[in-house]
């Protein structure tokens, strides 16, 4: 978790909201495979704190956006996403 929050905060509210093709590769290339993996629920246990909790929200909500821009896979975990932050408010 730690590796995706700092990498997410240093790219900042700037990097988050715009297209750059640079910036979706280097998220596919450093993430990609733990968002399949989170897809995969293996990062179910993240969930035991806050800051897993929200690095487990960036690979399913906002890791597809960036690394599967403009196919149906942007979307694929978003029900997954949207049933662990629901879990997590009702904590």
């Amino acid at each position: 978790p730690d590796k995706i929050l700092q990498f997410w905060r240093e790219a900042g509210p700037d990097r988050w909201y715009r297209k750059d093709p640079a910036f979706d590769e280097e998220f596919r290339r450093r993430f990609e495979a733990a968002h399949m993996a989170a897809a995969r629920r293996e990062y179910d246990e993240w969930q035991r704190t806050p800051e897993g909790s929200l690095a487990l929200l960036l690979l399913l909500d906002q890791s597809p956006r960036n690394c599967y821009r403009k196919t149906g896979h942007q979307f694929a975990t978003d029900p997954l996403a949207r049933s662990l932050a629901t879990n997590r408010a009702s904590c």
